[in-house]
């Protein structure tokens, strides 16, 4: 096992500028078993990162033990329209593989630049209203947790409104998903659908990680929003609970997320970060 010390962007997609004390390869279980007893010999936390398309650091240092997922790609076929799916592969990827196959599929998430790792964590999918979440494919998830593998259906997993048991199970790895998709008939592209969708609808072109809230008050989003408009982190102007972010220094973006938590925490309402938080 080797323990790397890296300065980069690449680990958000806030591309904010970090440096990571502790970062190690996944590439094997026995990878992960060693990683976290390093990190409990040294009391120090652990972090599952896919893409970071979820992801915001929230120190200029960070020590937290950053299991990176290198774990092989693949895609396979199981029989009854059933496909196991590695942790690490894109979502678009396996997208494009669906459509190419005619296999029905969470096209909604055509434009989340995740892997399936991170969005069988957070249950991607679309919002209330639209209601398809990876969830609806999910059959079962095969990860890593307290030095055992488990294999779980997914009614053990506590999928819910963009969370599930892996959300705050940060110690945990993902090996693989099997999901049920069915055959289907296409008429159109239903990747190139939605991509066309997302870059009318979300600001792609600057750095953000999707949604930073599942649960809020739009008024009080609102206020704050009218706080930040001359910030190198600021709310969307196409969707409010998107933070679009010009700066490297990841403070711009604490000190949206500080006003929001403060302007609920006085109102006595709800708020809920959706984004994972990590020091």
């Amino acid at each position: 096992m080797k323990i790397l010390n890296i300065r980069t962007k690449k680990f958000s997609w806030y591309k904010t500028d970090h440096e990571f004390a502790n970062v190690i390869d996944i590439k094997s279980a026995e990878d992960y078993y060693e990683a976290i007893k390093y990190a409990q010999s040294k009391n120090l936390r652990c972090y599952t990162l896919g893409n970071g398309s979820n992801t915001y650091f929230r120190k200029k240092k960070i020590s937290t033990v950053i299991l990176r997922n290198c774990l092989p790609d693949f895609i396979r076929p199981a029989g009854e329209d059933l496909f196991e799916v590695s942790s690490s592969t894109n979502v678009p990827k396996l997208l494009r593989y669906l459509y190419s196959e005619g296999r029905e599929g969470p096209f909604n998430l055509a434009s989340v630049p995740a892997t399936v790792g991170g969005a069988v964590a957070m249950n991607a999918g679309g919002g209330k209203t639209e209601g398809i979440f990876i969830s609806r494919y999910l059959k079962s998830v095969s990860y890593l947790c307290n030095g055992e593998r488990i294999e779980a259906k997914v009614s053990e997993l506590e999928m819910g409104f963009r969370k599930s048991l892996f959300s705050e199970r940060r110690d945990c790895i993902i090996i693989s998903a099997t999901f049920l998709f069915p055959q289907k008939e296409f008429i159109s592209n239903p990747v190139t659908e939605r991509l066309d969708w997302a870059r009318e609808h979300q600001d792609l072109k600057i750095p953000n990680c999707g949604s930073v809230w599942r649960a809020f008050c739009f008024p009080l989003l609102r206020l704050a929003e009218s706080l930040f408009r001359t910030s190198p982190a600021y709310f969307s102007k196409k969707s409010l609970i998107w933070i679009s972010n010009k700066s490297s220094d990841h403070r711009h973006i604490l000190k949206i997320l500080r006003v929001v938590r403060f302007f609920h925490l006085v109102t006595l309402r709800k708020c809920e970060h959706e984004i994972r938080i990590v020091d």
